[in-house]
């Protein structure tokens, strides 16, 4: 019975064991078939270049390292050990015992031999297992030989995933990963010096992309300095727009103050680029705007680009009069009106004016005129103001005032326009004008000439309004006079009425006093 029972005990724990090793295959064979296809075991996800652990940008930065020098330098990532890259002419071995040896120069049948190894260099300084590359100062290997069946398997990955693969090289340890390639990517846009397996997406589905845009208002030609400069976009999707992949670049820097305004199939961009306070500088510009839809597709079709162009800035003028009057409210008042020109250069560059004229009101006198500023000279009504040399020349920004003024009697008083032109080196003139009435205040009872009335005129007026004065007068007498009647008499029928009430009272107080008197002496009898 105790044999048997071992026995029993035997064979379960034999059981017991089996069923340990065979859970421990299957789930190894499930976890191998789910890795991404490598063509060796611990393939590097870095991207090529270092160690197992290194990414490709960091792979390029330690041979950034290697200058001139020979050797296996150390990587590391995030203050890490990453890996190793051979600099100079450093190289793996592959001996022929099946051992993997780095030299930093001299031969591989050397350093196999060198190593303990029966057989040296069986595969001569290029391995046949691994990858190798000549070099990697940017990231992207050059010269870089893979093993046979390299190619299949980037075929099968893009295959599998529907998007382009491309090979990559460890070149510490010869271990190839296959990875998407795209933007970003350190090989991407460089396959003639990658040379290394690629496959494009072999899949035959139709991808939905971006669907449109189209301006509204768009920014093209040429502007003046300091001109508005606004655009309107509209971007169109079924699917809509994701207003957070919106980019507005304006000669390749990226802006951020636009407007955007969203529905459900599209999305309008606005901004306004230049204004009369803040002007964009003279030059050539690009505005580019590009965006994705919800679905994170993008395409051509969802992109606008446009050029437009600043010119020079121009120059202003500006003519301003002010009128001041001399002896005002006498009869012999004048009026001196003086005029200011402001001319300025707005650009950034110096330049110059070559001729000022102004054009004076015809009824301007030679013997009106007072002092000129500038050497400015008067003739037949117009001041010529003939500019040479430092006068001329106008610095970026500067700005020259030019003056003169003119004294005037009432009898020239009224109405004085006058115009300003201004003459550039280069370009087109310009002009300003400025308009005054000289009307300073006259006390003399003498009308100026050119307003009074003839003297027959003035004369039956005055009649007129003395016999309007009279008539007035006259009216309101007789109505004083009517109704002051109508008052006499209306008070002269008040008194003689009060008289007769008040007799009429004193004889009935009378005739009471003498029946009291009769009463009373009839009583004493």
């Amino acid at each position: 019975m105790v044999l048997l029972r071992t026995k029993k005990n035997t064979i379960l724990i034999l059981l017991i064991v089996f069923c340990i090793l065979f859970a421990g295959a299957g789930g190894y064979l499930l976890w191998r078939v789910n890795q991404e296809d490598s063509l060796g075991p611990g393939d590097s996800d870095a991207g090529g270049g270092g160690g197992e652990g290194c990414s490709a940008a960091a792979t390029a930065a330690c041979y950034a390292q290697c200058g001139s020098t020979n050797g296996f330098i150390p990587c590391e990532e995030n203050g890490k050990p990453c890996g190793t890259v051979a600099c100079g002419t450093a190289k793996r071995c592959h001996c022929c015992d099946g051992r993997w040896v780095t030299v930093n120069s001299g031969s591989c049948s050397d350093a196999c031999s060198g190593n303990g190894g029966q057989y040296g260099d069986c595969d001569g300084d290029t391995p046949v297992v691994k990858c190798s590359c000549a070099s990697w100062s940017d990231g992207c290997g050059t010269n870089c030989t893979f093993p046979s069946g390299t190619q299949s398997s980037v075929n099968s990955a893009a295959k599998k995933d529907c998007a382009p693969k491309v090979a990559m090289c460890n070149v510490s340890s010869g271990q190839i990963s296959i990875q998407d390639y795209g933007p970003g990517h350190p090989c991407y846009g460089k396959l003639s010096q990658c040379k290394n397996p690629y496959a494009d997406n072999p899949c035959t589905e139709t991808k939905n992309v971006c669907d449109s845009g189209s301006w509204n208002k768009k920014p093209s030609g040429q502007y003046n300095y300091c001109d508005p400069i606004e655009y309107d976009a509209l971007a169109k999707d079924s699917d809509g727009i994701d207003a957070n992949t919106i980019s507005v670049k304006l000669n390749g820097q990226g802006r951020s103050s636009y407007k955007k305004s969203e529905s459900a199939t599209q999305t309008t961009i606005s901004e306004t680029l230049s204004t009369s306070s803040k002007c964009l500088e003279p030059g050539t510009y690009t505005l580019d705007l590009s965006w994705k839809d919800k679905k994170g597709n993008a395409s051509s079709a969802c992109t606008l680009t446009t050029t437009f162009t600043i010119g020079e800035p121009g120059w202003s003028v500006q003519k301003n009069v002010v009128e001041s009057c001399i002896d005002e409210k006498t009869s012999s008042p004048k009026a001196r009106l003086s005029y200011v020109i402001a001319v300025k250069n707005l650009s950034q560059s110096s330049r110059k004016i070559t001729k000022i004229v102004d054009n004076l009101d015809p009824k301007v006198r030679k013997d009106q005129m007072g002092s000129i500023s500038k050497g400015g000279t008067f003739s037949n009504g117009v001041i010529t103001w003939n500019l040479s040399g430092t006068d001329a020349e106008f610095l970026g920004g500067q700005q020259k005032t030019y003056t003169y003024s003119y004294l005037l009697g009432k009898l020239d008083f009224g109405r004085y326009i006058n115009t300003v032109t201004v003459y550039p080196e280069s370009g087109s003139s310009l002009s300003d004008s400025a308009e005054i009435v000289a009307d300073c205040i006259i006390t003399n009872d003498e009308p100026l000439p050119d307003t009074a009335l003839p003297t027959e005129s003035s004369r039956i007026i005055k009649i007129g309004a003395i016999l309007l004065f009279l008539g007035i007068l006259w009216g309101l007498l007789m109505d004083m006079f009517s109704s002051a009647r109508s008052s006499l008499v209306l008070l002269t029928k008040n008194i003689v009425k009060n008289i007769k009430k008040a007799n009429k009272e004193k004889e009935e107080s009378n005739v009471k006093k003498r029946r009291n008197n009769f009463e009373k002496k009839v009583v004493k009898k």
